[in-house]
């Protein structure tokens, strides 16, 4: 909030200045609606269904007002079944898809064409570019409109991915051994490493983004929140 006092204070003197967490009063608001209180995602023109693996991509979704989210990911992607079953429950007759992974991209198509309304498939590659169309939605303005816009979302957001090798491997000329790190970028295999922050280092040189302006750090598994706050803070450094 600093660089927006800041640049209030050049035309004139602040008065009754408040400052709020808005993701804070959302989560308040969240928890106190009544049961079977119709969700603000009811009430838009547009209705989202989105893709996501875990607990905690799942509330992030339903926390921008994804209509719906259907469990999938790498390795897991839902069905053409199960998509057309979640439009199916939307009030909405225009829809946008995130398959949120390359290999769920066929299966959103399809229920996309099969639906019988009018529904459009964004290219989201990953959950974070998910995030990101979602961000730059608005659920107001048409549906041509809204799906330039959260295109335009998708291709400033680049996504490095850290897991661990289940076995020794080599993929796209990069070697890894079983239970090293090893690192994606958008979706390809480009590192691996025996230490995490270092792989950290390796991906972000590889994303190769010097006007960035923010890096998100999602985390899960068996990262705890101290090692991601490390990890964080390592990247910032950087």
């Amino acid at each position: 909030p600093g660089d927006a006092l800041n640049a209030a204070l050049a035309h004139g003197a602040l008065d009754a200045v408040e400052i709020v967490n808005m993701d804070m009063q959302n989560a308040a608001l969240a928890g106190q609606q009544a049961p079977g209180t119709p969700d603000h995602a009811d009430h838009t023109r547009i209705g989202v269904v989105a893709v996501a693996s875990g607990h905690g991509f799942t509330a992030i979704f339903r926390s921008l007002h994804a209509g719906a989210v259907v469990p999938g990911g790498p390795g897991a992607n839902p069905s053409t079944h199960n998509l057309l079953a979640a439009i199916d429950g939307l009030p909405q007759q225009e829809i946008v898809l995130l398959p949120n992974d390359t290999n769920g991209l066929l299966a959103a198509q399809q229920a996309a064409h099969h639906c019988g309304r009018r529904a459009e498939v964004l290219p989201t590659r990953t959950m974070a570019q998910g995030v990101a169309a979602l961000l730059g939605l608005n659920y107001e303005a048409t549906l041509e409109t809204a799906v330039a816009a959260m295109n335009a979302a998708i291709r400033r957001v680049r996504t490095a991915e850290i897991t661990t090798a289940s076995r020794d491997a080599t993929v796209d000329g990069v070697a890894a051994q079983a239970g090293q790190y090893i690192g994606f970028v958008d979706g390809a295999l480009v590192a691996a490493a025996d230490d995490r922050a270092a792989l950290v280092d390796l991906l972000e040189a590889r994303m190769a983004l010097p006007d960035a302006e923010l890096a998100t750090l999602y985390y899960g598994g068996t990262l705890g929140h101290a090692e991601a706050e490390h990890l964080a803070q390592h990247l910032a450094s950087r």
